[in-house]
């Protein structure tokens, strides 16, 4: 409905526009909560909405609070409730002619059919929300029912179609100007190109490109996933290495954001290249910690895949009862999230336990029901995986015709994509089948191929393992390198220049307006320098310059430099700050307090210390920069600098003596 065909009964004073802002404001609130599956929060925000409404007598507005209200029921899953809601607000909407409510309030409805599995309905309703959205040009609202037709594809198997659809819409959002939107549907491109398509190319464009709109925009949260993406495509490469190195950024990022959701999934993810590695306690640990997050945020209905990782670990340590626990707590935590590709995988790793724990009809029963799921996904490779330990059963159980076909068939699957671990296991199995029929010539054909393949797989295996773990090695070098680097050029620089040199800029001169600079130096150094030996000399400096370093920090004063016995320091430079006086004089009088001298810090056996210091501080404009380009060194230059020399105001201190 147009904004301004609408009679909004406005308090004295209020315009039109505050009351749309702040109904766009609690929009924006509230899908905010919707992204993170905070019902109680978006349940408060419909409240909000229906009392600015009521409160302006604006029928549309109280109707769009309904609605959250009813969205708060559907995150919930109390499904019933929440239809009843919708239903009514449809048809308000349809009589309001706000067909941008009318396109919200379908889409709640095609994600309750979708979560019900009545799929044929929900993929109407996503239809004509789609052609609703279209027609209002509404580019956010194209991504979010772009999101939900996705999350239908997974059930519908129609992945080719949604990607077909992204790729006519990304050029509709990159003209909007939207960045955000653009990097969150070349997201979404990358996980079904990757998971659905098994166009590993394609996935890393689309997720490298993602990545560079996010660094280049600042969005944190897409940012993450972009990197998620790339990390996934790494390890479907086999490349441990690399993968474990974008999932640890990926996830060094989901940690300052605030979605736990989001970042148990992204653990979730970043366990599975280390099983490349066989380093299952690692692969415990992250699913661990991500069931922890979804249990602790009241989401654990939704950490099916985090139980599996669990399991899983559990399995290669060496315990398949605890394994098999786990496995089915997964099946039923997928099940009741419709979750069709991760059942593909949960009925497989029950398989393998029940197959550890020796009851074989109960893995031949869990393979078949992990097959269908497989099957629906259309997902090749893990459907030669299941035929394979499906015919190794049926050899057990005696049905070796019965076996040979079933082998046969995953052969050829598995050969289509020269996928060589499915290749020589099932060639093993053949190997069995038809030792066990006494054909003998085939047996050894088939153990030939299998010997062959097994040590081609093995060799490279071995070098793409020895490959990841000197990569990451040398990451870890790297980093050390660059910590190391770090750490030197936070104690020449201030933290904020080395963020700025870091990012690039080459010249860095500001004008502060207002700063205060200290100096201070040891009264009488020269006479005292000419008794001491170098290596005390220096000891002492060091002793005297590290208690003022700690002053300087305790206050907020950013130290400049040291040249003999004088000590330069600098408030409100290069961060302003509205009290630098008073922190440079609180500072100066700090320094100027007695303190102890050490008796074993000297080596020389002298007679005792007596040291005075002078101190002169100064408060004015100065220009401050970067001086030099191979060493560096951060000056503020100018009158304020010239006069706070010690001789400007000089404070005598007490003595300070060596004991």
């Amino acid at each position: 409905m147009n904004e301004s065909l609408r009679e909004i009964h406005l308090s004295e004073g209020e315009s039109a526009d505050e009351f749309f802002l702040e109904v766009q404001a609690l929009f924006a609130e509230g899908d905010g909560y919707s992204s993170k599956g905070n019902s109680i929060k978006i349940a408060e925000v419909g409240e909000k909405l229906q009392a600015l409404g009521q409160a302006h007598n604006d029928q549309v507005t109280v109707t769009w609070g309904i609605l959250y209200g009813g969205m708060s029921h559907s995150i919930a899953r109390r499904y019933d409730e929440a239809m009843i809601v919708f239903k009514n607000v449809l048809q308000s909407f349809e009589l309001l002619g706000d067909k941008a409510g009318t396109s919200r309030t379908l889409l709640n409805i095609g994600r309750i059919l979708t979560f019900t599995e009545k799929l044929a309905e929900a993929k109407e309703c996503y239809d004509k929300v789609f052609a609703i959205e279209l027609e209002l040009e509404n580019i956010k609202s194209l991504t979010r029912i772009l999101s939900n037709m996705a999350t239908l594809s997974t059930l519908l198997h129609n992945y080719q179609e949604i990607q077909d659809i992204r790729e006519k819409v990304l050029p509709l959002i990159e003209r909007s100007g939207d960045k955000s939107l653009l990097a969150l549907m070349l997201n979404q491109a990358s996980l079904t190109a990757l998971v659905h398509l098994s166009e590993l190319p394609q996935a890393m464009q689309y997720s490298e490109r993602a990545l560079k709109i996010c660094r280049e925009i600042g969005d944190l949260d897409q940012e993450a996933s972009a990197l998620d993406g790339i990390g996934a495509v790494y390890w479907y490469m086999g490349d441990a290495g690399r993968s474990i190195e974008y999932y640890a950024k990926c996830i060094a990022i989901a940690e300052t954001l605030e979605d736990p959701r989001k970042l148990a999934g992204h653990l979730t993810n970043a366990a599975y290249p280390y099983m490349l590695l066989e380093d299952y306690a690692k692969v415990g640990e992250l699913n661990k910690r991500a069931k922890a997050i979804y249990y602790e945020t009241n989401n654990e209905f939704i950490s099916g895949w985090a139980e599996m990782g669990i399991g899983v670990a559990a399995m290669k340590l060496g315990d398949p009862a605890t394994a098999l626990a786990h496995q089915q707590k997964a099946i039923s935590l997928l099940e009741a999230d419709h979750d069709h590709h991760g059942l593909g995988y949960a009925y497989f790793r029950c398989g393998e336990a029940y197959i550890a724990l020796e009851e074989y009809d109960e893995a031949y029963k869990v393979f078949n029901q992990g097959l269908e799921f497989r099957r629906l996904n259309n997902a090749k490779l893990e459907i030669a995986d299941t035929q394979c330990e499906r015919g190794k059963l049926l050899i057990r159980f005696g049905l070796l015709t019965e076996a040979i076909d079933v082998l046969n068939d995953a052969l050829s699957e598995a050969e289509a994509m020269t996928a060589k671990a499915q290749i020589f296991a099932i060639h093993r199995a053949l190997s069995d089948a038809y030792f066990a029929l006494g054909d003998h010539s085939n047996a050894y054909h088939h153990l030939n191929t299998f010997v062959r393949v097994r040590d081609e797989i093995q060799n490279q295996e071995s070098a793409k393992k020895a490959a990841s773990v000197e990569y990451l090695h040398g990451q870890q070098i790297t980093r050390k390198e660059q910590e190391a680097t770090d750490r030197i050029l936070d104690n020449i620089l201030p933290t904020s220049i080395t963020k700025r040199l870091k990012a690039g800029e080459t010249l860095i001169a500001d004008t502060i307006d207002s700063v205060t600079v200290l100096f201070a130096d040891v009264v009488g150094f020269t006479p005292l320098a000419a008794e001491l030996s170098a290596t005390d000399l220096v000891k002492l400096l060091a002793f005297i310059f590290n208690r003022f370093d700690d002053i300087c920090l305790k206050h907020g004063l950013e130290k400049i430099k040291t040249i003999g016995d004088a000590y330069m320091a600098v408030a409100g430079a290069p961060d302003p700050v509205d009290d630098h006086a008073l922190r440079c004089a609180c500072a100066a009088l700090e320094m100027l307090e007695d303190f102890e001298i050490p008796r074993n810090l000297l080596d020389e056996n002298l007679p005792e210390i007596e040291l005075d210091f002078r101190i002169g501080i100064h408060t004015g404009s100065a220009v401050a920069g970067i001086i030099g380009e191979r060493k560096f060194a951060y000056r503020p230059l100018g009158r304020c600098r010239q006069y706070c020399k010690p001789h400007g105001i000089s404070w005598r201190s007490r003595e300070n003596t060596c004991v």
